[in-house]
């Protein structure tokens, strides 16, 4: 039985491009990126990053507790337009939103596992 072999391609270029002032390792065709910055190519900010699920979580508590939508209408972002709304109970809802930006990012850097966000990460862990 005749064998035939399927021809090997190899790239000379890589057609990567970093972000962020990422370094483009050409061998490898991959990006080393500076802290605080991660991805394939360095496109993702940690702190947007955590930032973005800390607002994510007060959203999902502020949608399931009729209780923090009351008393933290500012927090929830439960004022409608021309209506003066005002927290209620401030100190609650300082440590409210506190509280849960800080469990959100605590949450973000243990699914990160604080690889590529250590400086951010260092201050909540």
């Amino acid at each position: 039985m005749p064998t035939t072999t399927m021809p090997t391609t190899t790239t000379d270029q890589c057609d990567l491009s970093c972000e962020h002032s990422g370094v483009l390792d050409s061998d490898e065709c991959e990006c080393t990126c500076r802290p605080n910055f991660y991805g394939v190519t360095c496109e993702k900010n940690c702190f947007r990053e955590a930032v973005s699920a800390a607002r994510e979580r007060i959203t999902y508590l502020c949608e399931r507790s009729t209780l923090y939508t009351a008393w933290c209408a500012r927090t929830c972002n439960a004022c409608t337009a021309g209506r003066r709304c005002r927290n209620r109970y401030r100190r609650f809802c300082r440590i409210f939103g506190r509280r849960n930006i800080i469990q959100a990012v605590v949450g973000f850097c243990n699914d990160r596992d604080g690889d590529d966000c250590q400086r951010l990460c260092r201050r909540f862990t």
